[in-house]
């Protein structure tokens, strides 16, 4: 799913709550795998264990570097995500949104 599609956070996120009730495990992906993939992996660390959208961040950052892997990481871009498409667009950030 697109990550500006409206409702794009609710869907991903709930799709990873029903893999994560089965007991499995899921895959986030993007082109590159620096921004739009972290920024899910983020967005999952606030929802599961409440996180505040810098320390999701933080967090997807630092394990990614034990992989040796490079996020790009934007904790304000992460908040705008999780507040909902509309929001973007509203405050026309759109483009900046990947």
């Amino acid at each position: 799913m697109p990550m500006g599609e409206p409702g794009a956070c609710e869907s991903i996120l709930a799709s990873i709550a029903s893999v994560e009730k089965l007991g499995k495990r899921c895959v986030a992906h993007c082109t590159h795998g620096m921004g739009r993939s972290g920024r899910v992996a983020a967005a999952w660390l606030c929802r599961r264990y409440e996180l505040k959208a810098a320390e999701a961040t933080h967090e997807a950052m630092v394990f990614a570097e034990t992989k040796n892997l490079v996020r790009l990481g934007n904790p304000k871009k992460l908040e705008i995500w999780l507040k909902g498409i509309r929001d973007v667009r509203n405050t026309n950030t759109q483009q900046t949104l990947t």
